[in-house]
């Protein structure tokens, strides 16, 4: 029995039906066509349709692609509603994960739990690691509430999601990754021009590298022997669109938000302040005035230090010191460690590194807390020596 048609189109018939869904502001209906390859089909997909538009979706919800509409999220919500770096993140996640991906032409409509779960699967089974694809989850999670607000979808899809995630290696060590003293020779004996002196202020006050890309003059003081940290300088890339970005550096507040005090070991001094002293020489060649509102580290242009150009230059300077390559921030682990390793207490510590909480410091000590703690109980083995 042949299937009943209504419409053809080129060698392909269908059946179609029509449905009003609003009206224009001049009172005009507005009507909407469905096909199937049967009346039933296109009647269910009708149906279907003012089923939506009846839990309050937006007339347009099945036709917008995530990509559409997830670029019009980033550059006319996000945009000018967040933070530059929020967008930088967020922009990265899209020019990833999405835009490159199936993902971009997905109508928004189909993405669905199961869909999103077989795509990070699929992530996963490529190399990425859980964390990855627990930020894209993350921006995908907001993205999708934001589409809710706007009658696009009725259900978050990524609030049931699994991340993969890598197995487990027993025993692993997962103690912190520090500089030996032999190290922390060979990498100031190797160090050059800023690299010098902030290398060993790293080392020798804990602090964050953007804490020492921020670090003003006028929060140094050499008589007292200590440093005020107040603040961090960050390099952020800038969007105007999903294609175009500039980077920028921007000074915002410590990690905790909150203003301490480093001391100063007295033998860093002379190298701090020959520092000072080639930062005024340096000014002075670009007719300058070094004043306590300038940068203690900056380019020889007395420009601020871009965080890609620290990075840089710190390979640099452990491959000449032919040191193995750990990451910048192993400084302050090593400053903290060799803190617990020569008596100093947790709480002390915790306060100069500027954790929110002690807490944070023993957990990330913990290996080097558990071994000054065996150390002092060995200093009372004398206690129970058995005579002789």
């Amino acid at each position: 029995m042949a299937v009943k048609t209504n419409y053809e189109k080129g060698k392909y018939k269908y059946y179609r039906v029509t449905a009003t869904i609003g009206t224009t502001p001049d009172g005009k209906p507005i009507k909407k066509e469905f096909y199937g390859k049967s009346q039933k089909e296109a009647q269910q997909k009708k149906d279907s349709y003012l089923s939506e538009l009846n839990k309050g979706l937006a007339l347009d919800h099945d036709k917008m692609t995530l990509g559409d509409l997830m670029r019009i999220w980033l550059f006319e919500y996000v945009k000018p509603s967040k933070a530059p770096n929020t967008l930088a993140r967020y922009t990265l996640v899209y020019n990833n994960y999405v835009k490159p991906t199936e993902l971009n032409s997905k109508r928004l409509c189909d993405v669905k739990f199961l869909y999103l779960q077989q795509y990070y699967n699929k992530l996963f089974a490529e190399g990425k690691r859980s964390s990855q694809i627990y930020n894209l989850n993350k921006v995908l999670r907001t993205f999708f509430n934001f589409c809710i607000v706007n009658n696009y979808i009725i259900q978050n899809p990524t609030f049931k999601i699994i991340i993969p995630k890598e197995e487990l290696v027993e025993n692993e060590d997962k103690g912190i990754d520090i500089f030996t003293d032999e190290e922390i020779k060979a990498i100031t004996d190797n160090a050059k021009g800023y690299m010098y002196c902030l290398f060993k202020l790293a080392l020798a006050t804990g602090m964050r590298k953007g804490e020492l890309l921020g670090l003003e003059l006028g929060a140094i003081d050499l008589d007292a022997a200590e440093i005020t940290v107040k603040q961090s300088l960050k390099t952020v890339n800038i969007y105007d669109d999903a294609n175009t970005s500039r980077s920028e550096a921007q000074i915002g507040t410590t990690k905790n938000k909150k203003t301490r005090t480093v001391p100063i070991p007295q033998a860093l001094l002379p190298d701090l302040k020959k520092h000072i002293a080639n930062q005024k020489e340096l000014f002075l060649k670009h007719g300058l005035v070094y004043s306590d509102t300038d940068f203690l580290f900056t380019t020889a242009g007395c420009q601020f230090i871009n965080s890609r150009n620290l990075q840089r230059a710190w390979e640099r300077t452990l491959k000449r010191a032919d040191v193995r390559y750990r990451k910048f921030h192993n400084v302050r682990h090593t400053y903290a460690s060799k803190l617990l390793a020569n008596g100093v207490d947790i709480k002390t510590i915790s306060t100069l590194l500027g954790h929110s909480n002690i807490n944070i410091t023993a957990d990330t000590y913990i290996h080097v807390v558990s071994e000054t703690k065996a150390d002092a109980a060995s200093k009372l083995n004398y206690l129970f020596a058995k005579n002789q």
